[in-house]
């Protein structure tokens, strides 16, 4: 599938009881992209790979998690940088971040 990388970031207000939205976070964000369109980097980090805009992955989140939340959609390119201090995590980051195609 070709489209678009997005990096897609959350941030639950009030977030204390509230540990079961991340799963669904993931889950609603697997449901519109697919399986192999998904890299859960972080908790709270992932990035999709889909031919939906921004604000179609914004209210898809928005659903799953309520007005109380801010979410952050970025459209990646290559030329990115990034730091991750965990080996197995940081490796899953640069086969996904080589994938995006060059413009």
């Amino acid at each position: 599938m070709t489209g678009r990388f997005y990096m897609v970031t959350f941030d639950l207000e009030n977030s204390k009881g509230r540990t079961n939205d991340y799963p669904k976070a993931r889950q609603a964000l697997q449901f519109l992209v697919g399986d192999g369109n998904y890299w859960d980097l972080v908790k709270q980090c992932a990035i999709v790979r889909t031919n939906n805009d921004a604000r179609a992955i914004m209210n898809t989140l928005t659903q799953q998690l309520g007005p109380d939340c801010n979410v952050l959609v970025v459209r990646l390119r290559r030329g990115y940088a990034f730091k991750l201090r965990d080996v197995d995590k940081r490796a899953k980051a640069r086969d996904c971040f080589q994938q995006i195609p060059s413009l």
